[in-house]
């Protein structure tokens, strides 16, 4: 059951009950929580999403309460307002889906702002907006009978399209192509649905890790023979090794793919070591610790995917109890982790109390100028502000615009049909119904589409609660308009530009690597590899990879770029990229113990080259954090280039045409020479 469906439907039938027992106002409000719940049930994956929905049904049920209740007193309300604010603000230390939990809980409060109620009228209104929640959660754990296993199989077909592509690039490409670079999959399959057999979920995580070590040797692969192209028959026997590749990563992608019907149907990777003379002739140029990479890439295209029947059993529902006890939370745990989080954050160096600021002082003044101005429905400012402020320049300016346009044009549609119509309740709960499904199936892809939905059905829900059509789209239009003028301006008042925050993920990114790139060459000089060590810091690598490079790109839309334009930007990021490959042909060779093969001295000069590295990293580490911005560059990266060409002639090959931790060590020394002219850029600009 898709979560638009399952959102629609239980935005709708709190809405049906109220209607039919004479209590429109209450179901409206309820139909409001279950419509925010419905955008929180689209977060994280089994466990997470049901924790989520459940502190939510709690927290939005009290905040509806609050809401209406101090609603009365402007003063009481707009502090209530502001520490709820503040809240919001401070949430973003707990993730993203706790942070939209706590976010979507201070919306309710706003919207029950709306009806000033006495002590009984606001808990009826509260537990129906507790019911409507429960039901959003009631409707997730129903879903999950449906399709048991699609998300987890299909999260490894991705793995496998993601490493085709990558073979089809590199094939097709006239320039090599950056290392695949794998999404975070270990939260979907860490978080599985409780009604897949163990066997099943084994047979699923062997498939992605078998995915990740096709990945390393891969890329491998590549960088191994990418030297070899010059020569007309080895060129001819690599293109034919990748592009049977392609071919068999792409049969295993469609091999566990759920909705395939050519799922689990036995393929044969036909390409043996002697059917062509040319991977013969590849295997003979290439270090005979090296040929076990492109022998064991082979072995493994042989076996990839699901190759039999009985790996695709349609399972039927199985529920484990003891599976759902493990999952019980501890208030108390989280409780307790969720403050130390949140106090450890209780400084201007952090983005989230910047953030927190901003939120107060804009929920404050928005509250209090709509009240004693006499704006109708000014909750809607208050409202627009929490939406609209982020902590960052970019995203901030582009959820003004689009909610502006998003509410223009959803104003319109909502007076031409709900008010031109002239539709009745029960005419209106279809017309939600429909609203719905597109505003959920929308919400990740165009948000200003999404506003434009939600408008009109927030304007039809309030129609039914009888808060009137033209009143309330005008009031919609009006109020948007001024809470983004004042989220915008309170942000570009005071704001958090991305430089501090660039620098800080970048200086991660850069330390992470270098733990694993040290671990790696420990690995390859003692010939003692710790598999899960090792892919424990590609993972974190990889990670800080992908923040640092978004927190590049967040800085692109900033009018301030005082440093790192988008060449130098474009430098770190391929800079990092080629590091990360060259750390992912270490990693094969590792796997493959090509540290047998080393003289002590060639062990000594990796000893060395591992040194010079650790130290230059931990330098720019240094410069990034602020902490030696007068230093001057004391790594001799000239020794560096000899030691690592030192290397590449020992293994008996030469520079640019070395073993595999050859040609690792180089592109290594490539990244850190291309990020030494970018630390010697930061140095001079601070």
């Amino acid at each position: 059951m898709s979560n638009g469906l399952g959102g629609s439907i239980g935005l709708t039938i709190p809405l049906v009950v109220g209607v039919i027992l004479k209590h429109p106002a209450d179901g409206a409000i309820s139909s409001v929580g279950a419509l925010l719940a419905g955008l929180v049930a689209s977060q994280g994956y089994h466990r997470t999403r049901v924790q989520a929905l459940a502190w939510e049904a709690v927290l939005m049920s009290l905040m509806s309460f609050g809401g209406a209740m101090l609603s009365s007193n402007t003063v009481v309300f707009a502090i209530f307002a502001a520490i709820s604010a503040a809240f919001a603000g401070m949430s973003l230390t707990l993730g993203p889906t706790f942070s939209i939990v706590i976010i979507e809980a201070v919306l309710q409060m706003a919207v029950s702002s709306a009806f000033q109620l006495d002590f009984k009228q606001a808990l009826v209104r509260s537990v129906y907006v507790f019911l409507g929640v429960i039901l959003q959660l009631v409707i997730v754990m129903i879903s999950w009978a449906f399709g048991i296993g699609k998300q987890e199989f299909s999260t490894v077909s991705k793995l496998f399209g993601i490493l085709a592509k990558y073979t089809e690039a590199v094939v097709t490409d006239a320039q090599l192509p950056q290392p695949p670079v794998f999404f975070d999959y270990q939260s979907a399959l860490g978080d599985p649905n409780p009604f897949l057999s163990q066997a099943k979920l084994s047979l699923i995580n062997s498939q992605a890790s078998e995915a990740e070590q096709v990945r390393v040797n891969l890329v491998a692969f590549v960088n191994l023979t990418r030297p070899l192209t010059r020569d007309p028959l080895l060129n001819e026997a690599v293109t034919s090794i990748l592009n049977r590749a392609r071919d068999a990563l792409a049969r295993a992608a469609n091999s566990v793919l759920w909705e395939t019907k050519e799922r689990g149907l036995t393929r044969e990777f036909t390409m043996g070591i002697d059917s062509f003379s040319g991977t013969l002739a590849i295997l003979e140029a290439l270090n005979a610790p090296d040929r076990l990479v492109v022998t064991k890439l082979l072995r493994q295209l042989s076996r990839i995917g699901l190759v039999t029947d009985s790996d695709l059993t349609v399972e039927e529902p199985n529920f484990n109890p003891k599976r759902i006890r493990r999952w019980r939370p501890s208030i108390r745990d989280d409780l307790s982790a969720a403050k130390a989080v949140i106090v450890a954050n209780i400084n201007l160096e952090s983005d989230a109390f910047r953030h927190a600021i901003r939120l107060v002082i804009a929920t404050f003044l928005s509250v209090l100028v709509t009240r004693e101005a006499h704006i109708s429905r000014g909750y809607w400012v208050f409202l627009t502000v929490i939406v609209v402020l982020k902590p960052d320049y970019a995203t901030t300016i582009r959820r003004g615009v689009e909610r502006t346009i998003g509410t223009v044009v959803g104003v319109g549609l909502a007076v031409a049909v709900v008010g031109g119509l002239k539709m009745s309740d029960y005419q209106l709960i279809p017309l939600i119904f429909l609203l719905a499904i597109g505003a959920y199936w929308v919400f990740r892809a165009n948000y200003a589409t999404f506003v434009i939905l939600l408008t009109v059905l927030v304007v039809a829900l309030l129609e039914i609660a009888g808060l009137g059509v033209v009143v309330t789209a005008k009031a919609r239009l009006s109020d948007t308009l001024i809470g983004g003028v004042v989220a915008i301006g309170v942000y570009l008042i005071w704001p958090t530009w991305g430089k501090s925050n660039m620098y800080v993920k970048m200086a991660q990114l850069l330390a992470a690597q270098r733990s694993y790139a040290s671990a790696l060459i420990e690995a390859t000089i003692n010939g003692e590899t710790h598999l899960n060590n090792l892919n424990n810091l590609l993972i974190r690598a990889r990670s800080s990879r992908i923040v640092a490079e978004g927190a590049l790109e967040r800085v692109s839309y900033e009018p301030k770029q005082q440093v790192l334009g988008y060449v130098k930007r474009a430098q770190f990021v391929a800079s990092a990229r080629l590091f990360a490959g060259a750390c992912l042909s270490l990693h094969a060779a590792c796997n493959s113990a090509t540290a047998v093969m080393f003289s002590d001295e060639t062990r000594g000069d990796l000893e060395e080259v591992s040194s010079l590295i650790q130290r230059f990293y931990t330098q720019f580490i240094e410069v990034l954090e602020g902490s030696k911005l007068a230093a001057g560059v004391d790594i001799d990266i000239a020794r560096l280039e000899k030691l690592s060409n030192k290397v590449a002639q020992d293994l008996g090959r030469g520079p640019r045409r070395g073993s595999l931790v050859a040609l690792a060590l180089l592109e290594m020394t490539d990244a850190v020479r291309s990020i030494d002219d970018l630390l010697s850029y930061v140095m001079s600009q601070d």
